[in-house]
């Protein structure tokens, strides 16, 4: 009975996202320029949570990205320009950082909250990324940081407490993202999950060109699961307009008459599909796809590896431990690596006799673990730009590489100007625009 409830609702989502895209080219005309149009993506799983300090997983990081703006950004090439920040300054010894702020930036939860985006607000996400209660897994990475202040609200002054080749870098990054602190606030401990008002709100509060209009994510699917986005119209102007009206995130439409996201990308039901190794193995769907004559964009968007608690590796675990603790973060983005890291174990027993104890956790969990020191051996996730930048450090040789995860990126044909990092996954709508 629940499958073919399941079933129907999935099968009522569809009709309503093919009314919704027949509405949208029903208004075409020959002075249409391809925006206002709402974009729809399967996603393979739910996020666990949307706050930029806190996020891990890939799928997180796509939507803070499109809803959130930090200082500083990346463009298509990996150069970094500006965002937030209309400028910044560098001090002699490159320890102080002076960013000035745009004056036209707003923070909406597109109902009644809205704002000025000011450099108290970067101030305030910093010290939630330090706070040790919010226990979140990016805050080594932001160790160089000594303090941060702002002089006025549009000057923010960054200071670290040695010269960092990589500190520009983090500045794209959304544990670097604004938090407005009355927002957070309002949401009583639950910023950033479903369900955070408890008067009935959202979320998040976001400052970039989007914001989260509704977040519904129900396992045994009693209702259509989804992510809904809509244009954040305060920061939507001449001088940084935002093309499309929003973006439709769907979970779980892949069980319907046995269909998944090649088949609905196919019928023309999404505007643009991401295939990880996994979805491809073994299959022949990619080849089903340029058959179609679809082209895409073919990246190593990840590297799996695993990191030591104590130094020396896997030499020093020998003299130290026979049975090892590896954990292991077990999202839906990890599970299909559970396989792998197990290959490796039995390997490590065959030839060191070192017999890992391997412990799936929750990301919460993983992070509480890596945080505490309680594990020998952790398997972590690195962007494929981070994992080159550390193969030039000292330390290099204590992440030990072990998979390189590939993806595919494909847009129907009449789809351009989303913009897609190969790198961090991230895929970003603002530019996106449809044609007939």
């Amino acid at each position: 009975m629940a499958k073919r409830l399941k079933s129907l609702c999935n099968l009522i989502l569809i009709v309503a996202i093919m009314l919704s895209v027949i509405a949208a080219f029903s208004g075409c005309d020959k002075d249409d320029d391809g925006s206002n149009r709402i974009f729809v993506m399967d996603l393979s799983y739910n996020p666990r949570t949307l706050d930029p300090q806190t996020a891990a997983c890939r799928i997180s990081r796509m939507i803070i990205a499109n809803i959130f703006e930090g200082l500083l950004k990346t463009d298509e090439q990996g150069e970094i320009i500006p965002a937030v920040a209309q400028s910044y300054s560098v001090s002699a010894n490159g320890l102080e950082y002076t960013f000035v702020l745009r004056q036209d930036v707003y923070w909406s939860d597109g109902r009644e909250f809205s704002g000025k985006c000011t450099a108290g607000d970067f101030v305030y996400a910093f010290e939630r990324l330090f706070c040790p209660l919010l226990r979140s897994p990016h805050r080594a990475d932001y160790a160089a940081v000594q303090s941060v202040r702002d002089s006025d609200d549009y000057t923010l002054i960054i200071t670290l407490t040695e010269a960092s080749d990589d500190f520009l870098h983090l500045m794209t990054l959304p544990p670097s993202f604004p938090a407005n602190k009355a927002f957070v606030e309002s949401t009583h401990g639950r910023y950033g999950l479903i369900g955070a008002s408890v008067s009935g709100g959202v979320a998040v509060a976001s400052n970039g060109a989007f914001v989260l209009r509704e977040w519904v994510y129900d396992p045994w699917w009693k209702y259509e699961n989804r992510i809904i986005l809509r244009r954040n119209s305060s920061n939507d102007n001449e001088q940084s307009r935002i093309y499309p009206l929003g973006v439709n995130l769907l979970l779980d439409r892949g069980d319907v008459n046995q269909t998944n996201a090649v088949d609905l990308f196919l019928q023309g039901q999404s505007a643009l599909l991401v295939l990880g190794e996994q979805e491809t193995s073994g299959t022949d769907r990619l080849s089903e796809l340029e058959r179609a004559g679809f082209e895409y964009a073919t990246s190593q968007s990840a590297v799996w590896g695993f990191v030591f608690r104590e130094t020396g590796g896997l030499e020093t675990l020998q003299r130290l431990s026979a049975h090892p603790v590896l954990i292991l973060p077990m999202d839906s983005e990890a599970q299909p690596l559970l396989a792998e890291v197990s290959a490796v174990s039995q390997q490590w027993q065959e030839q060191l006799s070192l017999f890992c104890r391997i412990e799936p956790l929750t990301s919460g969990e993983f992070a509480r673990r890596r945080g505490e020191g309680s594990y020998d051996i952790a398997a972590i996730s690195m962007d494929v730009r981070d994992y080159q930048r550390s193969q030039t450090e000292p330390d290099a040789d204590e992440f030990i590489p072990f998979s390189f995860t590939t993806e595919h990126f494909f847009t129907q044909k009449n789809v351009e100007g989303l913009s897609y990092n190969s790198s961090t996954g991230v895929i970003l709508f603002r530019d996106a625009v449809m044609g007939r």
